[in-house]
Order: C-alpha cells, then structure tokens, then sequence
C-alpha cells in the first residue's frame, strides 16, 4: 500500500476534528489531549494556525497532498511500519516490550512516526479505551501530529468473552452457515471496537 493510501485511510479515520455535524445535526464536540483547538480543528503540528491537513472541512485528498508536502522522508517511511507490539494490558504506559527479541517500547515507536500499532487483548473495553487514548496522545505530541490506526485480531481480543456468542471465534460463527447471523454479530463488534478506539480489525479466521 502507498504511502498516499495509507494516509488517506488515516485522515479519514482518525484526523476528524470538532465540532462536526452529524446526519440529524448533533453536534459532537471532539476534545483535543495535548494539542490547541483552533475554529474547531487541533493544531496538530502546533504552529499556531490551521493548516490544510488539520482541516476537517476540506476534502480528504487536498488534506493527504498538503500532509505529504510537510513531511520528511523518514516520517513517509514510519508511516508505512506496522509494529506488533505487546501493549500492557491494564495501561498503555511505555513499559518495555519484546517485539521480535527487540527491547523497546509503544512510546518509542509511536516518536519514530509508525502508522499503524497491532495491539494485545485487554481484560475490558475501558482498559483498550484508556490504552489508546494514552497512544494517541503520544501521537499528537510529534511533530506533525498524525494518529496512529490501531489494529487488533477478532472481538474476544478485546475483552474476555461476550453476551452475543460467549466469547467465540470466527470459526465457530463460520460453523452457523447464516452469514446474516455473522454479519450482525460482527457489525456489534465494529460499534464495539470502534467506541475502544480501534480503527482496524485483523480477521484471518474469517
């Protein structure tokens, strides 16, 4: 995947700003943790301004071209990393982890500009979202600002068990022969995640 792909798919996802207007006009008043509010939008980049890429009202790909034109050639090349890293399960914190023999930690690798994080199970939904708030602080807290996208294996990851199938894999919904019934279960769980601060789902199983 390009590096054009790969940020059109975070801006979309993740550089949404506040307020914004939703189908029956709520408004939903997105808080900044670390970086100024300015006319509704984070300064991601913490210039003072509203820059292009930082500006939720234009189109995604005149934001993509402006964020390329900011960034140096090693902030392109850690946005197409995808490190596997063991994130504690109680908190985020930038606690040392192996990754392929490798000390390090998640703080490290969100400072060299990674775009993506795989992420370990969590003992509950408020623990994943805690996780990945502390994540995308420390995302808002680099130069230019950029959230990562965070990925996770199926819906029993995140937390143990669930009341929709007790806590089973895709193998055992593949077993069902509905796929309606699979495809309610897994929009619960997109809903789920989401509201966790997951942006992608890894379903090799399904």
């Amino acid at each position: 995947m390009s590096t054009r792909n790969i940020l059109s798919i975070g801006l979309a996802s993740a550089i949404a700003c506040a307020p914004v207007a939703t189908a029956d006009e709520t408004v939903v008043d997105v808080k900044s943790r670390v970086v100024p509010i300015i006319d509704g939008c984070r300064d991601l980049n913490k210039n003072g301004k509203i820059d292009p890429y930082e500006n939720w009202r234009l189109p995604v790909e005149q934001r993509v071209e402006d964020l390329l034109a900011r960034m140096t050639l090693q902030e392109k090349i850690g946005q197409t990393a995808y490190p596997s890293l063991k994130i504690a399960k109680d908190k985020a914190a930038a606690l040392g982890v192996e990754d392929r023999g490798v000390k390090t930690t998640v703080q490290y690798e969100v400072n060299q500009n990674a775009g993506f994080l795989m992420v370990a199970p969590f003992p509950s939904t408020k623990a994943c979202a805690e996780s990945m708030n502390q994540v995308q602080q420390w995302a808002e807290e680099t130069r230019l600002g950029i959230p990562l996208i965070m990925g996770i294996d199926p819906h029993t990851h995140i937390y143990k068990g669930t009341r929709i199938v007790g806590g089973d894999r895709s193998l055992a919904l593949s077993a069902t022969d509905n796929l309606e019934t699979v495809r309610k279960v897994y929009d619960v769980w997109r809903k789920e995640m989401r509201a966790s601060g997951i942006h992608l789902l890894l379903g090799p199983q399904t």
